[in-house]
Formats: C-alpha cells, structure tokens, sequence
C-alpha cells in the first residue's frame, strides 16, 4: 500500500463517529454526480487493513448499480477526490475549536469581502482577525493580514492615507521582527533537537559540540528571557532543557524545567490551540524527572494531562495516547509490572473507540505489548503483536512490525512447531523488507540486521540442552545487541531493551519480571 491509498486510509481511520457523521451530512450537501463517495468512504471505514481487492468487493456490495462495471478503474482518481472533499469537510467540523482554523476563515472572508468591493465589511473582518492572532501569537496571520489591509488603503472613506500607511509600515516592523526572533529560536530548535536525538553530540566535548554551545551562547546572549516574544520563549527554554539534560547538568535542567511548565500556567488558552506542543513539553520534563528518580513530580505531571478535558475527538485522542505512552513507561521502567499490566484493558477500550492514527495506534499496541511480555503473560503478548504483524504490508512502523516479528519467535520458544513457522514468516517478511533487496544487483551474502538477530535468537533456540552451550547462544545475542547501540542502522529498529533483557533473564536464570525490577532505578 503506497501513495493516496495510504494516505486516505490512514486519514479516515482517525476520525471519530462524530467527525464520520457529519461528514456524511456533509458530503449529502455536496454530492457529486460521478462518483458515489460515501459509498467510498464507507468501505473504507470497514476495512481493518486497506486491500484493494477487499475494497471493490465492497464498493460492489454497496453499489448495485455498479455490478458488471469496472468499479476499480478510476478508484485512484476517486481516492484523491475523497480525500480532497475529507479534509475541506474537517476544516468547516473544526472551526469553532481552533483559532488558527478561524483566523485562515476570517482572511479568506476579507479577500472575498475587498473584491466584492465591500470595503467597511472587508475592514471589520481584518480587524477581528488581529484580534484573535493577537491572542494567540500568530505573527504570520498578523503579516498576512498587514498587507491585506494595504490594499484598502485608497478605497476606505474618512481614511488619513498617509497617517494609515506609517501605522501600517511601523506595524509590519515589528511583527517582522517577532517573525525573526521566533525563526532564529525554531532553527535553534531543530538543530539541538537533531543533535541530542540523532546525533548524540554533548557526549563528548568534540568540535561540533563545542560550535552548537557557542551558537546557543550566541542567540541566549541577545535579550534576556522576559524580553522575547511568547514562542521564541517557548523555544528558548526547550533548547535550554535538551542542552542541560545532554550536558546531565542538573540543577540547571531544573530551572529550564519549571520556567517551561510556568510558560504554560501563563497561557492556558494554547493549550488547547497548541496541545501537541504542549505534550512534547511535558514529554521532555517527564523524561528528565523519570531520570533524575523525581517519581512522584513524574507521575503528577502524567497527572496534570490525564485531568484536562478536550472539546475535539482528536484532543481527547491525544490525551489518551499521551497517558498510555507516558504511564506505560513509567511503570515499565520503574519496574512496576503488575500497574503496567492494569493498563491494558483500558488500552483495549481506549484504541477501539479514539480516533488514532495508525502509526500511533501501532505505536500503543506495541507498548502494550511490551507489558504483557514482561508480566510473562506470552499468549497476550502474541495476540497484540499480531495485531502489529497484520499491517506487514504497509510501510507505517515497520520498526515495529520488524521487532514485533523477532519478540514472537521468542514468545513461541515453548511451541517447536509454531515456532518454527514463525520464524520463516520471519525470514520472508526482512527479505522482502531489506533495503538492500531492492538494489539493482543486491548482495545475497550481506544480511540484514534483523536476519541476523533472527538467525542468533535461533541459535539460543535449537542450542543443545547443554548449560554452556545454550549460555554461549545467548552471550552471543546479548553481544551483537550491545554492539547495535552504538550503531546508526541500529535506528531501524529503535530500542532493544526488551531482547536484551530476555538475554539477561536467560543468563540469569530469573524471570523476565525479576531482570526488570532489578534493572530498574530504587
């Protein structure tokens, strides 16, 4: 599944049972006459994975009239109309809850308004938009809006031109200025981010290092925290904790730490315009306390995300997937498997009736996952990795799908003849998903690393049931997986913490559960 098929597919499926039903109000408002959208639209709620053949099986169910038609001919060019009258619906769905929705409406109005030559209505509606931007420190609609009014200039009556032009002018230097300010700190931003979570600089106090420290001195050195505009602030503070925490400077990740959680006190009203961000915020906070061993300021501020109430379905999603990641690793990594474990029917309820994505969606099942195989509950464990196994299809997550595809193999170690099966489910699905399988002449002796966990994870398997023997397996595994952590393709799969502690488990003779609670911080 590749292209507008995925994409339209994936769009649908995060949509609530309201967003579903007013778009079907809406699309009865605007039907076309050359395809029956909602007949699209409804197949496509139905399917569990998108297959094409699967989807014109139902198209044909639904639509009678199209028996003996090729009902597949033009799908590709109905998908892209779907998606096209989807996301315009959506927008009209969205309006009264988001601003940034509201000001992009109110633009629009005053052009329409200017070139119906309604120049007092386009005016009023100008001047309402910078209300509202205002409010929310949308410099760039501010910019928009600026020049928008310029055009008004001559056609306004009772207007001063000259004075009108210098307001103007003066007004369009200072957003200019925000604009410059907040693009410095968002560059800043991005490049620190990439730093810390790519490139592992801080760790050592190399050249590149020491030039991004200069380039943060450089920009923190130009004004002071309370003379920045709001989200150069915002950004000032993030780039300050993701230094400090890199640098494992503590008592000054504390300060950024609380000067971001009070940026946020300061302004409710974007916690809801910008509840993302505000997650990413508190994503960060919460890493750092969880680290510094601070469990109880951890689990409140978990807390803090878990009381608010959003007006949206996707609020509500996100809310949701924000306590199931952040919750579920806290008690994973504090060792409390038995809370972890509590979690999963709520997990259950929660990706049945939230409207998720399904990258967050895989993202959550595999978390759950990941509590059932360290609770030692296998059978439970399995069941959600299939329900990762089943999307080997798509190219949403295959980190997942990949390590989803080695952990049954292991789940299955009592199980010969399951097991076995797995693993060449296992050996079909890398060899079709190695990069290098797709090169023009690709190297049948170079493996990919998954084969090659596969093939040590096997080994550990089918060793003699001799104590030294199977040892040697597993130290052989646990070897090339801490060799994986220092290396860039090891990306690919994310972490690997839950093989190397069955490694551990292995070696130790303890149980899963065990191995976890001692490699848990006290």
């Amino acid at each position: 599944m590749a292209g507008i098929q995925e994409e339209l597919f994936e769009l649908i499926h995060t949509l609530s049972v309201s967003e579903k039903r007013y778009f079907k109000v809406f699309a009865a408002g605007n039907k076309a006459t050359d395809i029956n959208y909602v007949a699209l639209f409804d197949a496509l709620c139905e399917l569990d994975r998108y297959e094409e053949s699967a989807l014109i099986d139902k198209l044909l169910g639904k639509n009678k009239s199209s028996r003996g038609k090729k009902t597949g001919e033009n799908l590709n060019q109905d998908m892209h109309y779907l998606y096209r009258v989807l996301l315009q619906a959506m927008r009209q769905y969205n309006h009264g809850s988001f601003a940034h929705i509201q000001i992009r409406d109110m633009i629009c109005d005053s052009i329409f308004l200017r070139d119906r030559g309604l120049y007092k209505q386009a005016e009023k509606r100008i001047i309402k938009a910078k209300e509202l931007s205002k409010k929310f420190h949308n410099y760039i609609a501010l910019l928009d809006l600026n020049r928008i009014e310029r055009t008004l200039i001559w056609s306004l009556e009772g207007t001063n031109e000259a004075d009108k032009i210098a307001s103007l002018i003066s007004e369009k230097e200072h957003i200019m200025e925000v604009l410059d300010e907040e693009m410095a700190y968002e560059d800043l931003y991005a490049i620190v981010s990439n730093a810390v979570n790519r490139q592992n600089l801080f760790i050592s106090n190399d050249e590149r290092t020491i030039e991004l420290v200069n380039k943060i001195n450089a920009l923190f050195s130009q004004k002071k925290p309370e003379q920045l505009s709001a989200f150069a602030r915002l950004r000032r503070y993030q780039i300050g904790l993701l230094h400090k925490i890199a640098e494992n400077q503590v008592e000054e990740s504390h300060i950024y730490a609380n000067q971001l959680l009070e940026w946020w006190e300061n302004h409710p009203a974007l916690k809801q315009e910008e509840l993302f961000r505000y997650q990413i915020s508190l994503t960060k906070v919460i890493s750092f306390l969880f680290l510094n061993q601070e469990f109880e300021k951890t689990i409140g501020l978990i807390q803090r995300i878990r009381e608010r109430n959003s007006t949206t379905a996707n609020g509500k999603a996100l809310i949701f997937r924000f306590i199931i990641v952040q919750e579920l690793f806290y008690y994973l990594n504090s060792g409390n498997i038995d809370k972890a474990q509590n979690m999963l029917p709520m997990i259950e309820e929660g990706i049945r009736i939230y409207p998720l994505s399904l990258k967050r969606k895989m993202a959550i099942i595999y978390n759950a996952a990941m509590a059932a195989f360290f609770a030692e509950d296998y059978s439970y464990c399995e069941t959600w990795l299939l329900r990762l196994i089943v999307h080997s299809d798509s190219s949403i997550r295959e980190d997942l799908v990949r390590k989803a595809f080695l952990l049954r193999v292991i789940l299955l170690e009592a199980k010969a003849d399951r097991q076995e099966k797995a693993i060449r489910a296992a050996r079909k699905y890398f060899r079709k998903s190695d990069p290098g399988s797709k090169a023009p002449k690709p190297d049948s002796k170079k493996e990919s690393l998954e084969t090659t966990i596969l093939n040590l994870i096997t080994k550990v398997m089918t060793a003699p049931p001799v104590v030294r023997e199977k040892e040697e397996a597993v130290r052989k595994l646990l070897n090339y997986l801490n060799g994986l952590a220092s290396n860039p393709q090891s990306r690919r799969l994310g972490g690997l913490d839950e093989f190397t502690l069955w490694c551990q488990s292995k070696l130790k003779g303890q149980s899963l559960r065990k191995v976890l609670e001692e490699a848990s911080p006290k």
